[in-house]
């Protein structure tokens, strides 16, 4: 606001539009981040937060059962990393989240994606 010279009364977003910019962080439907350029934009165009997450590619997929099949897939291409893993070596999974990442076009909800791999890898017997 002090960058564009804007008062709390001049500022075009709505009260009703700054909540709903709120839940979509809560739902994991975006990033802290992505809310801090949401904002930005709002206030610049007064345009609402799903409008604008949408139109710049900054929804984040959290639908487990989309997540679920993509975790799977990493999970049978990285056989080795997923051995390492049951072995004890824990910070493969952080190398396995960013394969699950890269796979959903870096769109996949990483806090989401960490809790379902690990769900799998530890709930799954060693093959």
């Amino acid at each position: 606001m002090n960058d564009g010279g804007l008062t709390i009364g001049s500022v075009p977003v709505s009260p009703g539009a700054l909540g709903r910019l709120i839940t979509l962080v809560a739902a994991g439907s975006i990033s802290a981040s992505a809310a801090k350029q949401i904002l930005g934009r709002m206030v610049a165009t007064g345009s609402e937060p799903e409008t604008i997450a949408a139109a710049d590619g900054l929804l984040q997929e959290s639908r487990p059962d989309a997540l679920g099949n993509l975790v799977a897939e990493t999970l049978a291409r990285f056989p080795s990393q997923v051995a390492q893993y049951r072995q004890g070596k824990r910070a493969v999974a952080g190398f396995l989240v960013g394969q699950v990442i890269k796979a959903s076009g870096g769109g996949a909800n990483p806090a989401m994606v960490d809790e379902l791999l690990r769900t799998q890898l530890d709930g799954c017997d060693e093959k």
